[in-house]
C-alpha cells in the first residue's frame, strides 16, 4: 500500500479557487476510500501544493512568491518532490513538522528551478539558503 503519491494538478482555463477546493476535496475522498491510509501530495503550479489525508486537505502550502513569467518550467515538478523528499527526511531527524516542512522545501525548490533555463542546471547552496530561509 501506498505511504505518498504525487500529482500534478492543473487548471490553466480558469483562476477559480473554490473551483480548485471542490475538487481537491473530491480527490482527496477518492483515495481516501481507495486506501485510506495513503496521504496524497499535489502540486499547484503557482499556486504551491496541498497535501491530502483522512479524505481531507490537511495541510496547504502557498508558493513563495507568484513568477508571472517563469524562464523554463522543465523540471519544476522534479525539483518539487526532491525538495519534499529533503524537507521530510530533515523534519524527520530533527523532530519538526515532517509534512508542512516538507510541502514547504519543495514549493521553494520547484519555484527556484523556474527561474533559470534548463532543468540540469545545477543551483548553487547559496542559492537554494538565499530561498530558504525557514
Amino acid at each position: 500500500e501506498a505511504k505518498c503519491i504525487f500529482y500534478t494538478h492543473s487548471n490553466k482555463e480558469k483562476n477559480d479557487t473554490d473551483d480548485d477546493e471542490v475538487l481537491l476535496k473530491s480527490i482527496a475522498q477518492f483515495f481516501h476510500t481507495q486506501s485510506p491510509k495513503t496521504c496524497v501530495v499535489i502540486t499547484l503550479g503557482s499556486k504551491g501544493a496541498v497535501a491530502l489525508c483522512g479524505g481531507d486537505i490537511i495541510l496547504k502550502q502557498n508558493a513563495p512568491r507568484v513568477t508571472e513569467n517563469p524562464v523554463d518550467p522543465t523540471g519544476a515538478g522534479d525539483a518539487f518532490i526532491a525538495g519534499f523528499l529533503y524537507g521530510y527526511y530533515y523534519a524527520t531527524n530533527n523532530n519538526t513538522s515532517s509534512l508542512e516542512r516538507a510541502l514547504w522545501f519543495g514549493c521553494n525548490l520547484g519555484t527556484k528551478c523556474i527561474q533559470q533555463m534548463g532543468a540540469s542546471v545545477p543551483i548553487s547552496k547559496e542559492d537554494i539558503e538565499s530561498m530558504i530561509n525557514y
